[in-house]
């Protein structure tokens, strides 16, 4: 007979309850070390419940069952809590391995060689001051015995007051510039946008296709020599460069493509911006030996060299260069190729609006630079070779600076890099104003100036940890369109407001030394206005507002204990700094 049935008498019932509910607490506890095991392993097991079991048999494999799905919670938290690390640790490997040479040559050598042939087209550009002197009239003409190497010579044998030919070159040359960031206002939008929509390639060869163009206007220019056919070709040539130059927005979305962190761009553009100095040292050292140094009347054929180098690069660089963009869109709309169109990307963020501000009044202030060459050879008598070897300096002393960025932003951080920088510039523009009393004020601020240039990568580290991928080129665009506008209107200004007061030094006869400094102080007010925006920017944005990484997104989903849980599809400040 079966011991587990019952015999039908009270003490038989009394004992099958008892076996029973001693049954069923066994096999919960059975059940719970089971259901534990199982759940300890990531694995959450059915447990098979036996038939006619009593209320406590029940209740214990509830609560055993409700342990074990606990335990699988808190086992699958842990696996993702492992992956976030894991994708932590993978950010840092990314973020090491983006920031070695070796890594940066192998993803932009090509990009570099047509790099190189931009920058010395835009280092040929210089010769445009230059070539306006030798256009200048004024009715007592030089010479033709002049000595040419004096500080003397007016650079025009149309003219002989230095003077005079300074002034109105530098005039005119800041007219043309402004004519230039005029088109480029609609420039740089639309090449943002058709670089999303058909990569990067086209607008690459777009420049450099407008540079031979523009070339081949001044060769025209020069064969003219004077009258007002050469000044519609100069601001023709300055025309034709705005509306297709959109290289260095073009290189910076390259980069952005390229490089996926915040630290890897930071030390990529650096580096970059490194290279461009050395190019530009290289062929200014060039031109200056070849050219400037002849002080010579003619500069026909140099345009016309440059024309066909320019046009060798749009043939052989869609057939070279590697397009970045992995994957352009196809698409392009006719309302996003407008300027005040992409301006509206500026208040889509609080961040990138501060950023777009700072942009406006940084490229305001410095655009004052334009006068510096006619300012050293007006005011202070120096040769254009001269004048050429100061620029020279300069720009070295920018190099070393450049050279010092990666260091600078790897130990200090952006954020602490660009507010140190922009501070180092408005002390040089500060100083500045004293120049036409002194050139020991001119070079030691733009000694100042010189270093401020290593806050320039930090400033687009921050611009890219803010804008989407899909959206890149056009958000840089439209910043880039808040600087060209900038340039546009100040550029000419800063030449009108010099050719009004002059420069003081040698030219004090025709100074207004009391006004002389006016250039210097609308530069230094923009400047000290950038520094303004910065520091009200950092103070609402004590960190970069940036996508959140993966591990932030898993503690939104298990917060540990004393965390606040945040609101999905948020985005939560995180400093990289």
């Amino acid at each position: 007979m079966d011991s587990n049935v019952s015999d039908g008498t009270e003490e038989g019932n009394a004992k099958a309850v008892a076996r029973d509910v001693g049954l069923g607490a066994s096999e919960a506890k059975a059940g719970e070390q089971k259901d534990f095991a199982s759940s300890s392993l990531g694995i959450h097991l059915t447990l098979r419940t036996p038939p006619k079991l009593g209320n406590f048999k029940e209740a214990s494999i509830k609560e055993a069952k409700n342990e074990g799905e606990a335990m699988t919670d808190l086992t699958s938290h842990g696996l993702e809590e492992g992956k976030g690390e894991d994708e932590s640790k993978r950010h840092r490997r990314i973020e090491q391995e983006e920031t070695q040479i070796r890594v940066y040559m192998k993803r932009l050598w090509p990009l570099l060689i047509f790099t190189a042939i931009y920058v010395f087209s835009n280092v040929a550009r210089v010769l445009l001051f230059f070539f306006l002197r030798t256009t200048i009239e004024c009715g007592s003409e030089t010479p033709e015995d002049f000595d040419r190497s004096s500080r003397e010579w007016s650079g025009s044998r149309y003219c002989n007051d230095r003077c005079k030919v300074t002034s109105e070159a530098t005039f005119l040359n800041g007219i043309a510039a402004g004519v230039e960031q005029f088109a480029q206002v609609f420039c740089l939008p639309a090449a943002g946008v058709l670089s999303d929509a058909w990569g990067r390639k086209f607008p690459y060869t777009i420049t450099f296709v407008g540079f031979s163009l523009s070339f081949f206007t001044l060769s025209g220019a020069a064969l003219l020599r004077r009258g007002s056919a050469v000044l519609i070709l100069v601001m023709l040539h300055a025309f034709i460069i705005g509306a297709t130059d959109s290289f260095p927005i073009i290189l910076n979305t390259s980069i952005t493509d390229l490089f996926k962190t915040i630290k890897g761009r930071g030390y990529t553009y650096g580096v970059t911006a490194a290279f461009r100095f050395v190019y530009s040292g290289l062929g200014l050292i060039i031109i200056t030996a070849t050219i400037i140094a002849e002080n010579t009347y003619d500069y026909g054929p140099t345009f016309l060299t440059f024309a066909v180098l320019d046009l060798l690069a749009s043939i052989f660089l869609p057939l070279l260069l590697v397009d970045t963009n992995v994957s352009p869109s196809g698409k392009v709309s006719c309302a996003k190729l407008s300027p005040l169109n992409a301006l509206t990307v500026l208040r889509e963020d609080e961040v990138v609006m501060y950023i777009g501000i700072l942009n406006f009044c940084v490229v305001s202030s410095i655009s004052v630079i334009s006068i510096a060459v006619g300012y050293v050879i007006g005011a202070y008598g120096y040769t254009q070779i001269e004048a050429v070897y100061i620029a020279f300096a300069i720009g070295f002393l920018a190099f070393l600076a450049t050279c010092a960025a990666p260091c600078m932003i790897s130990r200090f951080g952006n954020r602490r890099t660009l507010k140190t920088t922009l501070l180092c510039a408005l002390i040089g523009l500060c100083i500045l104003c004293f120049s036409p009393i002194s050139q020991i004020f001119f070079f030691l601020g733009f000694a100042f100036l010189a270093l401020a240039v290593t806050g320039v990568p930090a400033y687009q580290a921050l611009l890219s940890q803010n804008v989407k991928m899909d959206k890149m080129g056009r958000t840089i665009g439209a910043v880039g369109t808040l600087g060209i506008i900038a340039t546009a209107i100040f550029t000419p200004l800063y030449a009108s407001v010099f050719r009004l007061v002059g420069a003081g030094g040698d030219c004090a006869d025709q100074t207004d030394l009391r006004l002389a400094w006016i250039p210097w102080g609308i530069s230094a007010c923009f400047m000290g206005g950038a520094n303004l925006t910065l520091h009200l920017w950092f103070r609402s944005n004590p960190a970069s507002l940036v996508s959140q990484p993966l591990i932030s997104l898993q503690k939104q989903k298990h917060p540990r204990e004393g965390e606040r849980e945040e609101v999905p599809g948020t985005q939560q400040k995180v400093n990289f700094d």
